[in-house]
Protein backbone atom coordinates (compact mmCIF):
# COMPACT_ATOMS: atom_id res chain seq x y z
CA UNK A 1 0.00 0.00 0.00
CA UNK A 2 2.79 2.44 1.01
CA UNK A 3 4.69 1.30 -2.20
CA UNK A 4 1.25 2.26 -4.47
CA UNK A 5 0.93 5.33 -2.29
CA UNK A 6 4.31 6.50 -3.32
CA UNK A 7 3.97 5.94 -6.68
CA UNK A 8 0.47 8.12 -7.01
CA UNK A 9 2.45 10.62 -5.41
CA UNK A 10 5.54 10.61 -7.66
CA UNK A 11 3.17 10.87 -10.17
CA UNK A 12 1.31 13.22 -8.77
CA UNK A 13 4.49 15.57 -8.53
CA UNK A 14 4.98 14.39 -11.91
CA UNK A 15 1.96 16.13 -13.33
CA UNK A 16 2.57 19.40 -11.20
CA UNK A 17 5.69 19.62 -12.72
CA UNK A 18 4.19 19.11 -16.22
CA UNK A 19 1.78 22.05 -15.31
CA UNK A 20 4.01 23.92 -14.36
CA UNK A 21 6.09 23.80 -17.28
CA UNK A 22 2.81 24.14 -19.68
CA UNK A 23 2.15 27.75 -17.34
CA UNK A 24 5.56 28.67 -17.88
CA UNK A 25 5.17 28.12 -21.61
CA UNK A 26 1.92 30.25 -21.44
CA UNK A 27 3.34 32.71 -19.52
CA UNK A 28 5.99 33.76 -22.48
CA UNK A 29 3.34 32.92 -25.32
CA UNK A 30 0.08 34.91 -25.17
CA UNK A 31 -2.58 32.42 -23.96
CA UNK A 32 -5.73 32.00 -26.33
CA UNK A 33 -9.01 30.01 -24.41
CA UNK A 34 -8.10 26.25 -25.60
CA UNK A 35 -4.64 26.76 -23.27
CA UNK A 36 -6.61 27.70 -20.68
CA UNK A 37 -9.20 25.51 -20.88
CA UNK A 38 -6.72 22.36 -21.03
CA UNK A 39 -4.99 24.23 -17.16
CA UNK A 40 -7.89 24.32 -16.03
CA UNK A 41 -8.48 20.80 -16.93
CA UNK A 42 -5.73 19.63 -15.76
CA UNK A 43 -5.86 21.69 -12.42
CA UNK A 44 -9.18 20.11 -11.81
CA UNK A 45 -8.58 16.80 -12.05
CA UNK A 46 -5.34 17.14 -10.16
CA UNK A 47 -7.41 18.46 -7.25
CA UNK A 48 -10.27 15.83 -7.80
CA UNK A 49 -7.02 12.98 -7.51
CA UNK A 50 -5.74 15.00 -4.11
CA UNK A 51 -9.40 15.14 -2.89
CA UNK A 52 -10.24 11.47 -3.37
CA UNK A 53 -6.55 10.29 -1.91
CA UNK A 54 -6.96 12.48 0.85
CA UNK A 55 -10.38 10.75 1.53
CA UNK A 56 -9.11 7.01 1.26
CA UNK A 57 -5.78 8.12 3.35
CA UNK A 58 -8.49 9.50 6.02
CA UNK A 59 -10.59 6.06 6.09
CA UNK A 60 -7.38 4.28 6.03
CA UNK A 61 -6.83 5.85 9.27
CA UNK A 62 -10.09 5.64 10.85
CA UNK A 63 -9.77 2.18 10.15
CA UNK A 64 -6.52 1.58 11.67
CA UNK A 65 -7.47 3.95 14.82
CA UNK A 66 -10.94 2.03 15.31
CA UNK A 67 -8.79 -1.34 15.12
CA UNK A 68 -6.57 -0.16 17.72
CA UNK A 69 -9.15 0.77 19.89
CA UNK A 70 -10.94 -3.05 19.43
CA UNK A 71 -7.35 -4.26 20.53
CA UNK A 72 -6.88 -2.00 23.59
CA UNK A 73 -10.39 -2.77 24.90
CA UNK A 74 -9.40 -6.84 24.61
CA UNK A 75 -6.45 -6.38 26.18
CA UNK A 76 -7.98 -4.76 29.00
CA UNK A 77 -10.83 -7.33 28.98
CA UNK A 78 -8.24 -9.74 29.47
CA UNK A 79 -6.01 -7.76 32.26
CA UNK A 80 -9.38 -7.64 34.02
CA UNK A 81 -9.76 -10.99 33.60
CA UNK A 82 -6.46 -12.25 34.79
CA UNK A 83 -7.00 -10.09 37.86
CA UNK A 84 -9.99 -11.89 38.68
CA UNK A 85 -8.26 -15.71 38.38
CA UNK A 86 -5.44 -14.78 40.28
CA UNK A 87 -7.56 -13.32 43.62
CA UNK A 88 -9.59 -16.64 42.56
CA UNK A 89 -6.27 -19.51 42.85
CA UNK A 90 -5.16 -17.04 46.00
CA UNK A 91 -8.17 -17.68 47.69
CA UNK A 92 -8.30 -21.27 46.52
CA UNK A 93 -5.00 -21.69 47.84
CA UNK A 94 -5.65 -20.11 50.95
CA UNK A 95 -8.47 -22.34 51.40
CA UNK A 96 -6.23 -25.55 51.14
CA UNK A 97 -3.93 -24.30 53.65
CA UNK A 98 -6.92 -24.06 56.23
CA UNK A 99 -8.68 -27.40 54.71
CA UNK A 100 -5.59 -28.87 54.84
CA UNK A 101 -5.61 -28.19 59.24
CA UNK A 102 -9.10 -28.51 59.18
CA UNK A 103 -8.67 -32.03 57.92
CA UNK A 104 -6.38 -33.33 60.83
CA UNK A 105 -8.74 -35.80 62.96
CA UNK A 106 -9.17 -35.00 66.39
CA UNK A 107 -7.09 -37.79 67.98
CA UNK A 108 -4.12 -36.27 65.86
CA UNK A 109 -4.59 -32.90 67.61
CA UNK A 110 -4.90 -34.59 71.23
CA UNK A 111 -1.57 -37.25 70.31
CA UNK A 112 -0.32 -33.70 69.02
CA UNK A 113 -0.88 -31.85 72.21
CA UNK A 114 0.47 -35.06 74.36
CA UNK A 115 3.60 -35.27 72.68
CA UNK A 116 4.01 -31.26 72.56
CA UNK A 117 3.25 -31.73 76.38
CA UNK A 118 5.92 -34.47 77.03
CA UNK A 119 8.49 -32.49 75.07
CA UNK A 120 7.91 -29.54 77.59
CA UNK A 121 7.97 -31.71 81.17
CA UNK A 122 11.16 -33.55 79.77
CA UNK A 123 12.56 -30.50 79.60
CA UNK A 124 16.25 -29.80 77.94
CA UNK A 125 18.05 -31.99 80.72
CA UNK A 126 16.02 -35.23 79.02
CA UNK A 127 16.30 -33.91 76.09
CA UNK A 128 20.38 -33.76 75.85
CA UNK A 129 20.41 -37.41 77.41
CA UNK A 130 18.21 -38.45 74.82
CA UNK A 131 20.50 -37.13 72.30
CA UNK A 132 23.53 -38.58 74.15
CA UNK A 133 25.00 -35.31 75.04
CA UNK A 134 24.28 -35.60 78.69
CA UNK A 135 26.73 -35.50 81.64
Amino acid sequence: MDDDLNERIKALKRELRELGEDVEQLRKRKANGEDLEQIVAKVTAIETEMRTKFQSLQSDSQEVRHSLQKLIETIEHLRTDLSVHKREIAQVQDQQKISTWSRIPIAGWVLMAVGGFAVMQLGLERWAEFQGLGR
